[in-house]
C-alpha cells in the first residue's frame, strides 16, 4: 500500500482537485490525519515506557526493575532509645517487649509510635542515677585542696588559729587563710596557711617528715631502718630547697614506692618490730605524695578537653595569630558520640572481669543460692563501712590570752624624793617554769586535755615568732602576785616546755620579761564538724562512680549519660551519649595504701566504650531504665476468609505503610508482617516466582500510595488458601520513614503503661529512618542490583551493595592504604541526606552486611559523606517577552533539580559548563554571566560564624576566585575517598542547599 501511494503510476486520487476546506473529502482526510498524529504521539509514549531510562510512570519503572528481580526498597524504621521512669513506691517492674510510646507532634507533624524491642527490668532507683559528688576528707585532700566544714556558721575569719589532726600522730597548728561559704551546699571551704602565714602544704610536708623519722626511731639499729632513714634524709634536704609540688613528685616517685617495698618485705619475713614502724611511716608520708597545688574543688575550674586538649582561645598558630575559636567549637560539636556494641550479645565478656573483686555477680549468686538474703543483703552492704573511720579532726582555738604581767609597768625608783626612770625590765618571777604558763585573767572555759598554742618571739630572729603546740595537763585559777601586780590568773601546766625562762631553771635562758610581754596563748578549743569534700572533677572516660550502692545493674545493659559538656569552649552546651555497661563493681575509692579511710561502698560503672565527651559533674544524670525501640505501631487484623476456589487470592492491609526494620540482609530490611492461616504461620517469599511446588507462602506488593497487598499462591506456584471463616489473620506494624526521626525529648507519651511506670522520654534523637525508594533511585538501583548479585568481590561491588541497601541514597567505595594496612572504605549518604548516626540500626546492619557478604579478611571502614555547600552568584539577561519575577523561581528550581542532593554523586566534580547549561535551558533566559561558583567547606563556614560572633566587619573575598571580576574555574573539585596525613577521609558531596536560598544569588541584567 505504501508503494502504491508513492508510485506515480497509480493515481487513484488524481481526479480529486478541490482544495476547499469545506469539501467532505478534505474534512475526512483532515480527520484521519489528526487520528494518525494522536496515535503516533501515544505510540511514542508507550515505547518510552518500555525502557528504564525513559519511563515516566512509577508502575513502568517498577515493572521494568522487576524483570531483573529488583524490588524498590520499602524504607527503614527509625531507631530510638527510650528511658522509662518508675514510681518510687513500686518494686521492680518488667516492661515487656512491644511496649509503645508516642511522640508529641510539632507544627506540621503527626504523632509517631515507637515500640520497645526487648523486655526491660526497671526500678525506680535506676530512673536517674547520679555520680558521686562528695567523699570523706583525708590528710592528702586537706593538704592539697583545703578543709571543708559543715554549715556556714563556723564564725571563722582569716588568720584565726586552728589545730589540725591529720592522723598517724600528725597534729599541726595552722591559720585560716581564706573562708568561702557555700549556702546552697551548706558547707564552708577553709584554705589553710602555716602559723607564719606561708604555704600550708610545705609546712605539712616538713611536719610529716619529722613525724615519720620519729616513727622509725622505734626500729632504730636495723638495716631496714637505716635505708628508710636515708630516704627521709633526702626528702628533708629537698624540703628546704624545692617547691612543695616537686617534693611531692619526688616522694611519690622514689621514697613512697621504696617504703612500700620495705613494708611488704617486712610482712613477708614477719619482722614484728619493723612492721608497726614502717606502717606508721607509710601512713605519714602518703599525704606528702598526694600534694597538688592549685585551685581546689571550691576554686575556679579551668576548661580543658579530653586528653588535655588546649581550649581554643589559648591555642596559637605558628605566626603568633590567635586560633579561630569557632573552629574548635564546631569541631567539638561535630565530634561523634561514643558508639557502644550493637547489643548485649555483641559485648565482649571475660571471666576475669565478670568475677573481679566486689563484682555484681557475687551478690547475685548469693541471693540466688540463699533466697532469704535477697531483701537484706544490699541494705546491709550499704550500711557497712569498708574501711576504718577517718581520724581527721579540726579544732578552732577561740580564745586569745596574753600572759600575766604583759601589761606590768616597768619598775622605777625614787632617789631623794626624785623619780628615777627605769633602766631595766622586771626579772622573771621565780615560779616561771618552762612548761608552765600564767594567763592573764580567769579563763574558766579551759580544761585539761585541750590543745593550746604558745606563741612567743623567736630565739634567733627578734622580728619573728615561733609557736609551740602542746596539751594542757592541769588548769588552776586564782590570784597571783608578781611584777608589781596582784590580779586573777589562770595557771596552765603543759605537757611540753614552751620557752626557756631565765632564772632558777635556766640561769642563762634566752627568754626574759620581754619574751613574756610578747607571748600569747591561743586556747579554748572548739571542735568543728567536718563535711565531705566535694568532688568536682569532670565526668569522662570508661568508669563512673555513682553516689550510692545500686544492686541489679548488670553488664550488657543500656544507659544514657547526659549533662553539660566541658570539652567545648562554649558554656552550657548539653550533651548525651548512649553507653553499654561492661562491668559493675561495688567498692570504695582506693589510695596508695588500699581503700581510703571512712569509705562506704559505692557502685562503679564500667562502660564498654569510653565517653566521647566530658561533662560537668553536678549536671550529669545517668538514665538506667533504657531500652532499644523502633518506629512503628503493632496492628492485628482479620484479613478475611480463605477460599480454595480462588487462585492468587489477595488481601490488602488496612493500615499503611508497613514497617520494615533494618537488618543485615542484602535488601537491608526485614518485614514485620506475620500471616497465619488457621493458626499456622505462612512464610513470605520475595515474589510469585519463589513460590515453587505445593509449599505454603505468600508475597507482598506495595502500591505507590503505600498500601500493601498480600497475594497467596496457585499451584504450581505455592498453595491456595484453605477455605474457612475469617481464618486469615495478620500481625504487623505500621509506620516508617523520616517522620520517625524525632527530636530529643519528643517521645513522652506512654501508650502502653505497665503498672508502676509513670513517664517515658528519648534523651537522644532518633535516627536511621528513611523513606521508600523513589522512582529515580529505582531507575539507577535496578541495574546496580545485577552487578554485585548479593556477593562482594570487587571494590565497586561494595559501593553497589551499599547503594541498594534500604535507606541509603548514595555510596562510593575505594581501596585505601592507611595505618600501615589496606582497608576498603565505603562512604554513604542517606536518602534525602537524612542523618545516619553510627549507633543507629541502619548503620550497624549495613556494616554487618558488608562484612558478612564480603571478604572476611578485608578491613571495612564505613563512614558518612563529607558535605560541601555549593554557592553561586550569576547575572541573568531575560528575554524581552519574559518577566524576571517568573524566570527567577524557575532558575532556582532548575539548579536544585540538576545540582541538588538527589542529582549529585559522591566524589564527582561539578563542571561549570553543566551549571550554565542548566540555567540557559530555562525558558526566558537570554544569556548567563556566571561570576562565582565554588564550594564552602566546614572550616570556611566556621570562619564565617567567627566573623558573626566578632561583630560586623567589612566584606572581603575569602578566596581569589570569589572576586566577581575573575572567571570561575572550569570545574569545582570534589574529592573522592582518600588518605591525607595517614588518615582515611570520606568522599565529598557538593550540592546546592534548598533550605538556604542565599546560597543562590541571582541578579537580573538590566538595560
Amino acid at each position: 500500500m505504501t508503494a502504491r501511494l508513492s508510485s506515480a503510476a497509480h493515481a487513484p486520487l488524481a481526479a480529486l482537485r478541490t482544495r476547499d476546506p469545506g469539501d467532505a473529502s478534505m474534512a475526512m482526510l483532515d480527520a484521519w490525519a489528526t487520528a494518525g498524529d494522536v496515535l503516533t504521539f501515544y505510540q511514542e509514549r508507550l515505547c518510552n515506557e518500555g525502557y528504564l531510562r525513559s519511563a515516566t510512570e512509577q508502575r513502568s519503572v517498577r515493572e521494568l526493575a522487576a524483570l531483573v528481580g529488583w524490588r524498590p526498597r520499602p524504607g527503614v524504621a527509625a531507631t530510638a532509645y527510650l528511658a522509662y521512669t518508675v514510681d518510687p513506691n513500686t518494686p521492680e517492674v518488667l516492661i515487656p517487649a512491644g511496649s509503645r510510646a508516642n511522640s508529641i507532634p510539632g507544627p506540621g507533624e503527626t504523632m509517631q509510635a515507637f515500640e520497645s524491642s526487648d523486655d526491660l527490668p526497671a526500678r525506680s532507683a535506676w530512673n536517674q542515677l547520679r555520680p558521686r559528688m562528695a567523699r570523706a576528707q583525708t590528710a592528702a585532700s586537706v593538704i592539697a585542696d583545703g578543709l571543708y566544714l559543715a554549715g556556714t556558721a563556723t564564725k571563722l575569719a582569716p588568720n584565726d588559729p586552728l589545730v589540725l589532726d591529720l592522723g598517724a600522730g600528725t597534729v599541726q597548728a595552722v591559720r585560716v587563710k581564706t573562708v568561702t561559704e557555700d549556702p546552697v551546699a551548706q558547707l564552708t571551704r577553709v584554705e589553710l596557711a602555716d602559723w607564719q602565714g606561708g604555704s600550708f602544704g610545705a609546712a605539712a610536708q616538713r611536719h610529716a617528715l619529722a613525724a615519720a623519722r620519729a616513727a622509725m626511731d622505734a626500729a632504730a639499729g636495723t638495716a631496714t631502718a637505716q635505708r628508710v632513714s636515708l630516704l627521709l634524709d633526702q626528702l628533708e634536704r629537698l624540703a628546704g630547697t624545692v617547691p612543695a609540688a616537686e617534693l611531692a613528685r619526688q616522694a611519690g616517685a622514689n621514697a613512697l614506692p621504696a617504703l612500700v617495698r620495705e613494708l611488704a618485705a617486712a610482712r613477708d619475713r614477719g619482722y614484728a618490730r619493723l612492721i608497726p614502724a614502717l606502717e606508721a611511716a607509710h601512713a605519714i608520708l602518703a599525704p606528702i605524695a598526694a600534694f597538688s597545688p592549685g585551685p581546689g574543688p571550691g576554686g575556679p575550674r579551668p576548661v580543658a578537653g579530653p586528653a588535655g586538649r588546649t581550649p581554643a582561645w589559648t591555642a596559637f598558630r605558628a605566626g603568633g595569630r590567635e586560633e579561630n575559636p569557632v573552629d574548635a567549637l564546631v569541631a567539638g560539636l561535630l565530634r561523634p558520640a561514643s558508639v557502644p556494641p550493637a547489643n548485649a550479645q555483641k559485648l565482649e565478656r571475660s571471666y576475669t572481669a565478670t568475677f573481679a573483686g566486689a563484682g555484681e555477680v557475687y551478690p547475685q549468686l548469693l541471693s540466688g543460692l540463699y533466697a532469704n538474703l535477697a531483701p537484706t543483703l544490699f541494705p546491709a552492704l550499704t550500711a557497712e563501712r569498708i574501711s576504718s573511720s577517718t581520724t581527721l579532726s579540726v579544732q578552732a582555738l577561740r580564745q586569745r590570752c596574753p600572759l600575766f604581767g604583759h601589761n606590768a609597768p616597768v619598775p622605777g625608783s625614787f632617789k631623794g624624793g626624785v623619780y628615777v626612770p627605769p633602766t631595766s625590765d622586771w626579772a622573771l618571777a621565780l615560779d616561771e617554769h618552762a612548761n608552765v604558763a600564767y594567763l592573764d585573767g580567769a579563763q574558766a572555759l579551759l580544761q585539761a586535755g585541750q590543745y593550746v598554742v604558745m606563741q612567743h618571739a623567736s630565739d634567733t630572729d627578734p622580728g619573728s615568732f615561733t609557736a609551740e603546740l602542746t596539751v594542757i595537763k592541769t588548769v588552776r585559777t586564782g590570784s597571783r602576785l608578781a611584777y608589781g601586780l596582784s590580779a586573777p590568773a589562770t595557771t596552765l601546766v603543759l605537757s611540753d616546755a614552751w620557752w626557756k625562762p631565765r632564772g632558777r631553771d635556766f640561769p642563762d635562758g634566752p627568754d626574759t620579761m620581754g619574751t613574756l610581754r610578747a607571748s600569747t596563748a591561743y586556747a579554748g578549743q572548739e571542735a568543728l564538724e567536718l563535711a565531705q569534700e566535694p568532688i568536682t572533677d569532670d565526668v569522662g572516660g570508661r568508669e563512673l562512680e555513682l553516689d550510692g550502692l545500686y544492686d541489679g545493674l548488670t553488664a550488657g545493659r543500656w544507659v544514657i549519660v547526659t549533662g553539660v559538656r566541658t570539652d567545648l569552649a562554649a558554656a552550657g552546651i548539653q550533651g548525651a551519649e548512649l553507653l553499654m555497661l561492661a562491668a559493675v563493681v561495688h567498692t570504695g575509692q582506693s589510695g596508695d595504701g588500699g581503700i581510703l579511710a571512712g569509705e562506704e561502698r559505692h557502685t562503679f560503672l564500667t562502660f564498654a566504650r569510653p565517653l566521647a565527651y566530658t561533662y560537668q559533674r553536678d549536671t550529669v544524670s545517668v538514665f538506667g531504665n533504657v531500652v532499644h525501640a523502633t518506629h512503628g505501631e503493632t496492628r492485628q487484623e482479620v484479613l478475611g476468609a480463605g477460599n480454595a476456589a480462588l487462585p492468587l487470592q489477595q488481601f490488602t492491609l488496612k493500615q499503611a505503610p508497613l514497617t520494615y526494620l533494618a537488618a543485615p540482609t542484602p535488601a537491608g530490611v526485614a518485614s514485620t508482617l506475620v500471616v497465619r492461616v488457621n493458626g499456622v504461620q505462612w512464610p513470605e517469599a520475595p515474589s510469585l516466582g519463589y513460590l515453587s511446588g505445593p509449599r505454603r507462602g505468600f508475597f507482598t506488593t506495595t502500591a505507590p500510595t503505600g498500601t500493601t497487598t498480600i497475594t497467596f499462591g496457585n499451584p504450581p506456584h505455592g498453595q491456595r488458601l484453605p477455605t474457612g471463616t475469617d481464618n486469615v489473620r495478620a500481625w504487623y506494624r505500621s509506620g516508617i520513614g523520616t517522620p520517625g526521626n524525632v527530636r530529643p525529648g519528643q517521645i513522652s507519651q506512654l501508650a502502653t503503661r505497665p503498672l508502676g511506670v509513670t513517664a517515658v522520654t528519648n534523651p537522644l534523637r532518633t535516627s536511621g529512618g528513611a523513606d521508600p525508594e523513589p522512582s529515580e533511585l529505582t531507575r539507577s538501583n535496578a541495574p546496580r542490583s545485577v552487578t554485585a548479585l548479593d556477593r562482594l568481590v570487587s571494590v565497586g561491588d561494595y559501593a553497589d551493595f551499599a547503594a541498594t541497601f534500604a535507606g541509603i541514597g548514595k555510596a562510593s567505595s575505594a581501596l585505601l592504604y592507611a595505618g600501615g594496612s589496606a582497608l576498603l572504605q565505603v562512604t554513604i549518604a542517606g536518602l534525602g541526606d537524612v542523618p545516619i548516626d553510627a549507633g543507629s540500626d541502619l548503620f550497624r546492619n549495613l556494616r554487618s552486611a558488608l562484612i558478612l557478604y564480603g571478604d572476611p579478611q578485608l578491613r571495612v571502614n564505613l563512614v558518612a559523606r563529607e558535605a560541601l555547600a555549593l554557592v553561586l552568584s550569576a547575572n541573568v539577561k531575560v528575554a524581552a517577552d519574559h518577566d524576571w519575577t517568573l524566570v527567577e523561581p524557575a532558575l532556582r528550581s532548575a539548579l536544585l533539580r540538576t545540582h541538588g542532593f538527589d542529582a549529585m554523586a559522591l566524589g564527582r566534580d561539578v563542571p561549570t559548563s553543566a551549571v550554565i547549561a542548566a540555567m540557559a535551558a530555562v525558558p526566558g533566559v537570554d544569556y548567563v554571566d556566571l561570576d562565582i561558583l565554588r564550594t564552602l567547606q566546614a572550616s570556611e563556614l566556621t570562619a564565617g560564624v567567627a566573623d558573626l560572633a566578632a561583630g560586623p566587619t567589612p566584606n572581603s573575598p575569602r578566596q581569589a576566585g570569589d572576586d566577581p571580576g575573575t572567571q570561575p574555574p572550569r570545574r569545582i573539585r570534589v574529592a573522592p575517598d582518600r588518605v591525607e596525613g595517614g588518615t582515611a577521609l570520606p568522599a565529598q558531596l557538593a550540592w546546592f542547599q534548598a533550605a538556604v536560598p542565599d546560597s543562590l544569588i541571582l541578579n537580573e541584567v538590566r538595560p
